[in-house]
């Protein structure tokens, strides 16, 4: 209604020749030039403007006519006028595609990209009438400095407080709905000047009630205006103000005129006399077509056009033009044709650049695997990319506008409690911030995810902050992972009692100067009949067994005591806060325990007992290697004294002194392998997919103690362990075989012969070096000899195991990976490690038949070899149920007591050639026959 109103006032004061001009027209006369008509397009838009342009014009004609006015001695004004109205039409119609272009572009360009920082527009926006942001071009304009106008009220641009009221209530009011507005204003610079602007405003964002202005400066088209009005120029200097040419086609004539700015465009010089068919031949050959037949279809049906196409300038310089205009009627005929030129060649750039940076932002954002969340600079959610979607539960769509902890929920995995989210101290520290360590996401529906990740802030080039981007991802496997692999490494497999390295490692947290206040108490526990057990019934009774026993030393202590299986049949006690004389009496009631415990076994009771070794834990010791000699010296000194005992040690007794328990075995084995007291025994393997009159046959060490009884490797190989003893006892058990299979042709009759090798050897470069020495120099068939690498020494030492393993193969011998299932992340190690056999860890196989749990995992373990095509090995076969069901799961061999009790190795070989001999004479015997 405001702009009808201003309308019939423009009307009016066209009517006063007063505000006419006459201005020269083509040398015969003059026409009326009314201020009136381009105002009109100004304030009332295209389409009003037009009506009263064209009834000012029919006016100017009627006052043109009166004779009493006497102003014009005689005038021709129509072509002119209609030449002015059509102009007038394209300058407003190209202001406000400006404006469409400028709305379409605006939120994205804005927030992502700083192409238009330097360009013709300048944006803001409001919240709440206070300014949050702006861009440095409007900076510019109104004399403001960098960042200088946040929090600016909008009342302070405003010129006139009158037009902040008027204006901005209806504006406001306009865009609170989801609309639009557009008006011209005077604003006022910092410095209090004033400059004309256009102003366009628009809701960005509903729920925060923000809205996006942008602002034009036409101060220099309101000068031009007001300095244009008495000109005959004022049309060209606009369009050339603008960019924009015009041109006239004199249907009548076939006279084609080009204004100025057509000219340069076109590289032409000004008032070039351009024909209608080099008009046409500007359009590439492509646009040709196109141009003529909309020319045509505006002869014919009168429609207008508007299009862009290429033009090629008279220099060869080629840019898209922007093509509009119609047909003009005289007495409903068309009379002319008009139209405006406009080069839109970088405004085309600048839509295509923005394209392109936003498809492949989004193309990015949606290919990685993180999560990324961004939010505005108050927290809140502004986008998702598909994986935080998925992981928080949450589409983009509903998640928009809503406070980044409703979508983004994190808890501390151990304590359940919430954890703060890393943008909000992104955005108070302004810096990147990083997620804590064991944060768990919950998503919408309640799954949980393990989550790592971090927050940085966004700033534009000026450095001003515009909010916070969130990157995280799922780490529910790999912390999954590392907690088995933690477990491993801490814990042992089959009691789930600590091990010994853990054992040790938090002991020593408990020595030291510093404890010398404290007092504790460790115990060194060993079992009394465990070998017994162990040779009688096998591996598998010894295993239950001692899964039987760590319960009950759990039972004998305090919950927050520490219990440790050390190795064998030994085990570590911490009474923590405990003196000596409370010690005694829980170790006296350990004792007690297990001496009236019985293990039963298909039928059979076992006693056992426990000799026990009592050390104080204080200040006194200096290291954990001299408080462990003390505790393992006290119980060698219970089991010397009766077994079934507790020895307390000090410092003073002259018992103990000459029974040092490292010194015992370091002397016991290093004479083994000086005097070779070592003597090898050997357990066949039976295969079960295949036939084979040869053996396969693994290589066991035993040691003969004082009393003439073998001694068990489970114990004397541990020590040999501790004491860096290994690997010498490995070149050892090599040498002999070797030497033994070299002597006579003895290999003859094996397929397979097993070594088993330690960590120590397979890490230690001076061992690999001896071992291909003596496989070069071997005499015998290479290929027989398979090496046995644990899978817990070869995870320990990957890049080692590698090496080891390569080069032993590519020497001729082969490489089995022994305990198979009791190391950690078996499956994806087995990728690097290039191994012929698979020897499952015994713990699965000795109950098979009653644990489902174990039946899945040897049936998975043999799969694997399958997979991967190597053969598998099972060990501690003792019954034939356990045999049976291995055969139906495909195992390759077997190995154990039901197949074959170990034997010397001698006596093993001497089998093999007296089974060839008989089956050499039957060979003969049917050759006779």
């Amino acid at each position: 209604m405001a702009r009808a109103g201003f309308a019939v006032i423009l009307f009016g004061l066209a009517l006063c020749s007063r505000l006419a001009l006459p201005i020269p027209y083509q040398g015969s006369g003059y026409v009326f030039f009314y201020p009136a008509m381009i105002l009109s397009f100004a304030v009332c838009g295209q389409r009003m403007g037009a009506w009263v342009a064209l009834i000012s014009s029919l006016s100017g004609l009627m006052l043109a006519k009166w004779p009493q006015s006497h102003l014009i001695p005689g005038t021709d004004a129509v072509p002119a006028l209609f030449f002015f109205l059509v102009s007038s039409v394209f300058v407003g119609g190209t202001m406000r595609g400006i404006s469409l272009v400028r709305r379409m572009l605006g939120e994205y360009t804005l927030r992502r990209d700083a192409i238009l920082e330097s360009g013709l527009f300048g944006f803001a926006r409001v919240r709440e009438r206070r300014i949050i942001w702006a861009n440095h071009h409007l900076e510019r304009l109104l004399g403001y400095g960098p960042g200088e106008m946040f929090g600016l009220q909008t009342r302070d641009i405003y010129a006139d407080d009158s037009d902040y009221e008027a204006i901005g209530a209806e504006a406001y009011a306009v865009m609170r709905d989801g609309g639009s507005h557009q008006t011209e204003c005077l604003m006022r610079r910092r410095d209090g000047t004033h400059i004309w602007m256009e102003l366009s405003g628009t809701l960005a964002d509903k729920a925060a009630a923000e809205v996006l202005l942008i602002l034009v400066d036409i101060n220099a088209r309101k000068r031009a205006e007001a300095a244009l009005r008495t000109s005959a120029s004022f049309l060209a200097r606009t369009g050339a103000a603008a960019g924009v040419g015009g041109w006239e086609y004199d249907l009548h004539t076939s006279k084609l005129i080009w204004s100025d700015e057509t000219c340069r465009l076109h590289d032409l010089p000004p008032g070039y006399p351009i024909t209608p068919e080099e008009a046409l031949g500007f359009y590439t050959h492509e646009a040709r077509p196109i141009v003529a037949k909309l020319l045509r279809e505006a002869i014919t049906q009168g429609a207008k056009w508007d299009v862009e196409l290429p033009v090629v300038s008279a220099k060869g310089r080629t840019f898209y033009a922007r093509a509009f205009g119609g047909v003009e009627y005289e007495h409903g005929r068309p009379a002319r044709l008009t139209g405006a030129i406009q080069d839109v060649t970088a405004r085309r750039a600048t839509e295509r650049q923005l394209a392109e940076s936003h498809e492949l932002m989004r193309v990015t954002l949606n290919s990685i695997a993180d999560a990324v969340i961004t939010t505005d600079l108050k927290g809140n959610v502004e986008w998702l990319n598909p994986v935080a979607e998925r992981l928080t539960g949450w589409p983009v769509e509903d998640s928009r506008g809503k406070k980044l902890g409703q979508i983004f929920s994190i808890v501390n995995e151990p304590t359940g409690k919430p954890v703060a989210s890393p943008v909000t101290a992104c955005l108070n520290e302004r810096g990147t911030a990083t997620m804590p360590e064991n944060v768990l996401l919950r998503s919408r529906a309640g799954s949980v995810y393990a989550i790592k990740g971090s927050a940085s802030p966004i700033r534009d080039d000026k450095q001003h902050l515009l909010g916070a981007v969130l990157v995280f991802h799922d780490v529910s496997e790999q912390r999954r992972l590392n907690k088995e692999m933690t477990y491993r490494a801490t814990h042992d497999l089959l009691t789930g009692l600590l091990n010994r390295a853990e054992f040790e490692s938090r002991l020593a947290m408990f020595i030291g100067p510093d404890k010398a206040s404290e007092t504790h108490a460790l115990m060194y526990i060993d079992l009394d009949e465990f070998k017994t057990i162990n040779d009688s019934c096998g591996h598998h009774a010894g295993d239950e067994m001692l899964t039987q026993v760590s319960a009950l030393l759990r039972g004998a202590v305090r919950e927050r005591d520490i219990v440790a299986r050390l190795g064998g049949d030994e085990f570590g006690l911490l009474l923590i806060g405990c003196d000596v004389a409370r010690a005694q009496i829980i170790a006296q009631k350990i004792c007690a325990v297990t001496d009236q415990y019985r293990f039963i076994h298909d039928d059979k009771r076992f006693r056992i007992g426990t000799s026990i070794g009592l050390v104080p834990v204080d200040g006194r010791w200096p290291d954990i290697s001299t408080l462990m000699k003390a505790a393992d010296i006290a119980c060698y000194a219970a089991k010397e004294a009766g077994r079934g005992q507790v020895y307390t040690w000090t410092e003073t007794d002259n018992a103990i002194s000459p029974r040092h328990g490292d010194t015992q075995w370091v002397h016991r084995l290093q004479m083994a392998l000086d005097e070779n007291q070592f003597e090898l025994f050997a357990q066949q393997i039976k295969p079960l997919t295949r036939h084979t009159d040869q053996l396969n046959c693994e290589i066991l060490l035993r040691l003969r103690g004082p009393d003439g009884a073998y001694i068990s490797p489970g114990i004397f190989l541990p020590a040999a362990e501790r004491y860096h003893l290994a690997t010498r006892i490995d070149r050892w058990v090599v040498q002999n075989v070797f030497a033994t299979l070299g002597t006579g042709g003895n290999a003859d009759g094996f397929e397979m012969i097993s070594i088993n090798l330690s960590g120590k050897s397979v890490g230690d470069p001076s061992f690999r070096a001896d071992l291909l020495a003596m496989i070069n120099a071997a005499t015998f068939d290479i290929r027989k000899i398979c090496f046995e690498i644990t899978e817990t020494a070869a995870i320990i030492n990957l890049l080692d195991a590698e090496a080891f393993i390569g080069a032993i193969r590519r020497a001729g011998a082969r490489v089995a990976l022994d305990d198979f299932g009791a190391g950690a992340a078996s499956f994806g190690y087995l990728k690097a490690l290039a191994v012929d056999f698979l020897k499952i860890d015994g713990q699965f196989v000795t109950n098979l038949r009653e644990d489902r749990l174990n039946h899945a995992a040897v049936r998975c373990f043999i799969e694997i070899a399958q997979v991967i095509g190597i053969r598998s090995i099972a060990e501690h076969v003792e019954t034939a149920e356990v045999l049976d069901m291995l055969q139906s799961l495909g195992i390759d061999m077997v190995q154990g007591y039901l197949m074959h009790r170990p034997e010397p190795f001698i006596a093993l070989i001497a089998s093999t050639q007296t089974h060839d001999q008989m089956h050499y004479n039957t060979g003969n015997q049917h050759a006779a026959a």
